[in-house]
């Protein structure tokens, strides 16, 4: 029977603001009555919180009655298996029993503690809390729910694939191999259907149908499971070879699956230890021996392969192969999987070990000697990857760059005698052609930077171009400029870059672009004479209007360039 609405969270906080007047209000003076009668002569016994949202009590009169209030969707309601068809005085009694004694009813500590958590999830998700405070929050929620109120929540919110794994969980070995098998021969149907092997779509959504099917037999047969995904991804490789697992007539979009390579990962972290060194061994063969990378991103994922109440001991195996010299993994993705586990020794141990190829694992190290203070010993780690790599010809990686600026910066810092500091700057930014770096060196070698201009200068004007500009040297910009040992297009970007504070010079190359610009017919070109025509009129108004005049005249055909015009003029 219903009794009132509430915004509260908790059965216990409810009734505890339903005062007497809102009951008499809700029953009548009457049965409010002869409620309070019972509840005054000692008529409520055994009553006690069951859950944060139910409270159960017997109540004596001609006979025992059980009465049971609860909170439901923001409503209180209440029970009585007395004959009264209506809410009836052993409910008031009981109502004005948990009103009256609140924190002696049985049960009502608990109850606190659960409106505490949903009170602090409240404050969590109403304050943008960050989800490590969400997750402690909505964990302290869980816990102190009751297991009848665990069991509602399952049921109304676990997705399909959930309850289908929790089912397959619990089958006998019999029911269980039964499911497996004929998974197994349906995914090997789907993979030889004609049709599927160029619906791409149709067949990932098939596939995945199968595989969230045996989700819950993981544990029970991780072999048979695991040579069903290397066998899918085998069959793959070796059909988009044939032509087959690709969309459009041109093969332009090859298979690909998150949803896979998601069940992948999350097959290999839930198998236990001792399986997954040789189940990983078949994953990474037959996937490092495809010529396409279309599963790629399983290894590269490798960090999510492993638990971490199983990072200590890839640790120390880690730490043993290295020793033993008998090491042939992926030397990033293990370095990065057992990072959190290391210390400082180990860590220092590890990275000196695998560092000399990898140019991460370089700048890692590097890291490390600068937090502890040990400058010398990260120059000396960068020196020894760059005599390595360029022993082994040119290098190329995305962190080039970086490492040669740290090494320009730790040397200048360390005061490295600069005739050695010349030699292999030049040798490194001979790599780089880097501008920015070039001025680093500059900064701390002064003149001795001269002969590295001239070697480079010859190799790539471009960049010392953009060098000349980062020093401020412009006469020698300039000076490139005007012997056209520089592209137009940078000439141009220059000049308008540093038209107010050379004006003179920056003039002719305006006009030169705009006489090249308007022979092209195109939109492009029409924006590019208006903008250069407009940066000139900052400058040089009578040679602006000139120009403008002989365009009006002798392009008025070109509406285009004329609207452009007409934006600024």
């Amino acid at each position: 029977m219903f009794l009132k609405h509430t915004d509260k969270t908790t059965l216990q906080a409810a009734l505890m603001e339903f005062s007497p007047a809102q009951i008499r209000t809700v029953v009548g003076s009457t049965i409010f009555g002869r409620g309070e009668n019972y509840y005054a002569t000692g008529a409520v016994e055994d009553i006690s919180y069951s859950d944060s949202l139910t409270l159960d009590a017997t109540v004596s009169g001609s006979e025992y009655y059980q009465i049971t209030v609860s909170l439901h969707r923001g409503s209180i309601d209440a029970d009585c298996d007395c004959p009264y068809d209506d809410v009836c005085k052993h409910i008031v009694a009981v109502l004005l029993t948990a009103e009256n004694e609140g924190a002696g009813i049985e049960g009502f500590d608990e109850a606190s503690k659960q409106e505490d958590s949903v009170s602090n999830l409240y404050s969590a998700v109403k304050s943008n809390a960050s989800t490590s405070e969400l997750n402690t929050a909505f964990q302290d929620y869980v816990l102190a729910l009751s297991q009848k109120e665990l069991q509602d929540l399952v049921l109304r919110f676990a997705p399909e694939d959930f309850r289908r794994t929790m089912i397959t969980t619990a089958l006998d070995e019999n029911d269980a191999n039964t499911l497996l098998t004929a998974s197994e021969k349906k995914v090997q149907w789907l993979l030889s259907s004609t049709h599927l092997r160029h619906d791409i779509e149709m067949l990932e959504r098939k596939l995945m149908h199968e595989l969230e099917a045996v989700r819950g037999l993981w544990a029970m047969f991780p072999q048979r499971i695991a040579k069903m995904l290397v066998e899918i991804i085998q069959t793959i490789n070796d059909g988009v070879d044939e032509g087959d697992f690709v969309k459009g007539y041109d093969g332009e979009e090859i298979f690909g699956s998150e949803k896979f390579d998601d069940y992948v990962v999350a097959f290999i972290h839930a198998l236990p230890l001792a399986h997954k060194p040789a189940i990983i061994n078949d994953f990474e063969k037959v996937i490092s021996e495809a010529n396409y990378a279309i599963f790629e991103n399983i290894p590269l994922r490798k960090n999510e392969w492993y638990s971490s109440d199983e990072l200590p001991s890839l640790k120390d195996a880690l730490i043993q192969a290295l020793r033993k010299k008998t090491y042939k993994g992926s030397s990033e993705m293990d370095y990065k999987m057992v990072s959190s586990a290391l210390s400082d020794d180990e860590r220092e141990y590890v990275l000196t070990m695998l560092f000399s190829e990898n140019s991460s694992l370089t700048l890692e190290l590097v890291a490390f000697y600068e937090k502890k203070e040990r400058p010398a010993e990260a120059l000396k780690t960068l020196d020894t990857y760059f005599q390595k790599s360029i022993e082994n010809g040119p290098w190329y990686n995305p962190h080039k760059n970086q490492l040669v600026k740290r090494r320009l910066e730790l040397a200048a810092a360390l005061g490295e005698a600069k005739d050695v500091y010349a030699k292999t700057a030049e040798k490194l930014l001979t790599e780089t052609q880097s501008a920015e770096l070039l001025s680093i060196a500059a900064n701390y070698l002064g003149d001795l930077v001269r002969p590295i201009e001239i070697t480079l200068g010859k190799r790539n004007p471009s960049m010392i171009f953009a060098y000349f500009n980062l020093q401020q040297r412009f006469d020698e910009c300039w000076g490139m400029i005007q012997h056209s040992l520089v592209r137009k297009d940078l000439a141009y970007a220059f000049a308008v870059e540093h038209l107010k504070k050379f004006p003179e010079k920056a003039a002719p190359v305006l006009i030169r672009h705009i006489e090249e610009q308007k022979q092209i017919a195109d939109n492009s070109a029409y924006r590019s004479v208006a903008e250069a025509l407009h940066h000139l009129n900052t400058i040089d108004s009578v040679s602006a209007k000139a120009i403008l005049l002989d365009l009006r005249t002798n392009f008025k055909r070109r509406t285009n360039m004329m609207k452009e015009l007409n934006r600024y003029f």
